[in-house]
C-alpha cells in the first residue's frame, strides 16, 4: 500500500510544470481584463485612487511653494533661465498688420496701435512696452502659471503677477462674496466662467499681501498656462516646468559639488612615498605631502620616521614657483595626485538630466548643443518645435487680439479713429504675425522655397508668414524703390534697368558641391 499510494500522490516533473503554466495562464487571463497601471505591485509608488479637481491637487500652500521654487531656480541656474528666454524669442514676439483691405485706414490702424504699444501709453507704471510686457507675461506664464491684465479706463494696463491674486484670510473685505466662493483669489460662475478677481498689493516691507480690490472680470484677463495639465475644470495656471524643477535642482547642485571637487582636487598636487626600513620592513610608507603642510602632529610623527630612519631631510616642494626638479634618493619615489573632475559619468548624467528639463518646454536639445547634430538633424527639431509653439502662439495671439480690439473700441469713442461708413471695431480684420526661426542655411532654404513657388505648392505671402515678415509689405517696398529707381534713372539719362529676373542664376556645379559637403 505504502509504495503504491507514494505512487499516487508525488507530482511527476510534467505534474509541476503544467501546474506552474496553469497558474501563469490563470494569472494572465485575469490581467487581460484590466489595466496594470491599477494594480499595485510593490515595485513602485503606490495606484493613486483620488479624483479631484486641478485647484485642489495644488492648494494655496503648495502653489506658493511651486511658485516660489520656479523663481529661486530661474534667479541661480543659467541654464534653467536661458530655457525661458529660448521659448520667449519664438513665442512671444508679434508684429502687428492691419487687413482691412483700405491702406489707407490700415495704415491709421497700425500707426495708432503702434503709438498705444508705446510704454508711456500701454503700462500704467510706463515702465514696459507692449512688446516688452508680452515678453514678461508669457515669462510669468510659463513660472508661475499665469498672471492678469488688469484694463484702466486711461487705456493703459496693469500687470498684476499671479500670487497677488489670491483670496484674503478675513472675510468680511469680500463685500457681499464669501471666501469658499473664490478659487485662488479667482469668482467663477456655475458654468466656469470668470466674473470677478481679487487682488491684494504687497506689503510695504514686500512681503505679506494686503487687500486692495475686486475686479470684474469684463476689465480683467487672466493669462494661463493650460497646457500643462489640459484639464478642462481648472481655474488658475500651473507652471509647464514643474516636472522639470527637481531635475534643475539636481543638475545645479550636482555641478555646484562638482566644480567644488575640482577645487579640492587643485589642493593636493604631490605625494612623496620613502621607503622606512625600521618601522615598516620593505614596504613604503607615505614621508609627506609636498603642495601642503601637513598638521603640526603629522609633522612631528614624520620626523620622529625620519630620524628612527637616519635621516632627517625633507623635499621641500613649491609647485606654484613654476617648473621644479626632485634629487631622490634611490629608496624613494614621487606620485602626482590626480582625479577626472567632474567624472565622465557625471557630466553625461549631467546632459541626460538637461535634455529631459528641456522638454517640459519641448525645446529640442540642438538648439542647446548645435554641435549634436548635422543641418537635417536641426531642421527637422526646428520644424517639431514650431508645431509646439505654434498653440502657444495662439494663445498670446488671442490676447493680443482682445487688447488691440479694446483699445480700437477706445480710440473710437476718442474721436482719435474714425472708420468710414458703418463700419465698427469688430468688423475690422488685423493679423499678428509671430517672429521667424533663424535660417539654419539660408541658401538651401531659399532653394527650396523657389522649388515651391514654382511647382504651386506655396505662395509669396505663407513664405513671408513664415519668416515672421508680410509679403505686402514687401511688394508695396520693392514697388516704392523701383518707381524711384526709375525716376532718378530718367532724371540722369540712364538706360533702364534690367528685369528682375535677368540676374544670373547661381551655378548648379556650385549647388551640387554644396549638398555633397553637408
Amino acid at each position: 500500500m505504502a509504495p503504491d499510494m507514494a505512487t499516487r500522490t508525488a507530482p511527476t516533473t510534467r505534474d509541476r510544470k503544467g501546474g506552474i503554466l496553469s497558474r501563469l495562464v490563470s494569472a494572465a487571463r485575469v490581467v487581460a481584463f484590466g489595466y496594470d497601471a491599477t494594480e499595485d505591485t510593490g515595485r513602485r509608488r503606490s495606484t493613486p485612487s483620488a479624483l479631484t479637481a486641478e485647484d485642489r491637487v495644488l492648494p494655496s500652500a503648495k502653489r506658493k511653494k511651486l511658485i516660489a521654487t520656479a523663481r529661486d531656480v530661474i534667479r541661480n541656474y543659467c541654464t534653467a533661465a536661458w530655457m525661458v528666454r529660448c521659448h520667449l524669442d519664438y513665442v512671444s514676439r508679434f508684429s502687428f498688420q492691419a487687413r482691412t483691405g483700405n491702406d489707407a485706414l490700415d495704415d491709421r490702424i497700425e500707426e495708432l496701435i503702434g503709438w498705444a504699444s508705446e510704454r508711456r501709453n500701454f503700462d500704467v507704471s510706463q515702465r514696459f512696452s507692449r512688446s516688452k510686457a508680452m515678453r514678461i507675461s508669457e515669462a510669468r506664464r510659463v513660472l508661475d502659471g499665469d498672471i492678469g491684465w488688469a484694463k484702466l479706463s486711461s487705456g493703459g494696463i496693469q500687470l498684476i503677477e499671479s500670487d497677488r491674486i489670491r483670496t484674503p484670510e478675513r472675510a468680511a473685505l469680500l463685500g457681499d462674496y464669501k471666501p469658499e466662493d473664490f478659487t485662488h483669489g479667482v469668482l467663477c460662475n456655475k458654468w466656469g466662467r470668470i466674473e470677478a478677481v481679487c487682488i491684494c498689493r504687497r506689503g510695504q516691507t514686500g512681503s505679506g499681501y494686503e487687500f486692495e480690490r475686486i475686479i470684474p472680470a469684463r476689465n480683467f484677463w487672466l493669462h494661463v498656462y493650460w497646457d500643462s495639465t489640459y484639464r478642462v475644470d481648472q481655474v488658475r495656471g500651473i507652471s509647464p516646468l514643474a516636472p522639470a524643477l527637481n531635475t534643475l535642482k539636481d543638475v545645479y547642485e550636482g555641478l555646484d559639488y562638482a566644480m567644488a571637487k575640482a577645487k579640492v582636487a587643485q589642493m593636493f598636487g604631490l605625494a612623496i612615498f620613502r621607503q622606512n626600513v625600521q618601522r615598516q620592513g620593505e614596504g613604503w610608507g607615505t614621508a609627506q605631502v609636498g603642495v601642503d603642510n601637513p598638521p603640526e602632529d603629522e609633522e612631528a610623527q614624520s620626523a620622529g620616521a625620519g630620524e628612527q630612519a637616519g635621516d632627517t631631510e625633507r623635499y621641500e616642494v613649491d609647485p606654484g614657483a613654476g617648473p621644479f626638479k626632485l634629487e631622490l634618493e634611490d629608496t624613494d619615489r614621487a606620485e602626482f595626485l590626480s582625479t577626472n573632475t567632474p567624472e565622465t559619468q557625471l557630466l553625461a548624467a549631467m546632459a541626460f538630466a538637461t535634455d529631459l528639463s528641456l522638454k517640459a518646454l519641448d525645446i529640442p536639445y540642438s538648439f542647446y548643443d548645435s554641435s549634436k547634430v548635422n543641418y537635417y538633424g536641426q531642421k527637422a527639431d526646428i520644424q517639431k518645435y514650431e508645431n509646439s509653439a505654434h498653440s502657444k502662439r495662439e494663445d498670446n495671439q488671442g490676447l493680443l487680439d482682445d487688447w488691440a480690439r479694446w483699445r480700437l473700441q477706445l480710440l473710437v469713442l476718442e474721436g482719435t479713429l474714425v472708420l468710414p461708413g458703418e463700419i465698427t471695431v469688430d468688423d475690422l480684420d488685423w493679423e499678428w504675425i509671430p517672429a521667424a526661426m533663424p535660417w539654419v542655411d539660408k541658401l538651401r532654404e531659399l532653394k527650396g522655397d523657389v522649388l515651391a513657388l514654382d511647382n504651386n505648392l506655396d505662395s509669396e505671402i505663407r513664405i513671408a508668414r513664415s519668416r515672421g515678415q508680410d509679403a505686402y509689405e514687401i511688394a508695396g517696398e520693392r514697388m516704392d524703390f523701383e518707381e524711384w529707381v526709375r525716376g532718378e534713372r530718367d532724371r540722369r539719362k540712364l538706360p533702364p534697368m534690367p528685369a528682375p529676373g535677368a540676374r544670373a542664376p547661381v551655378a548648379e556645379s556650385d549647388t551640387t558641391k554644396e549638398d555633397d559637403n553637408a
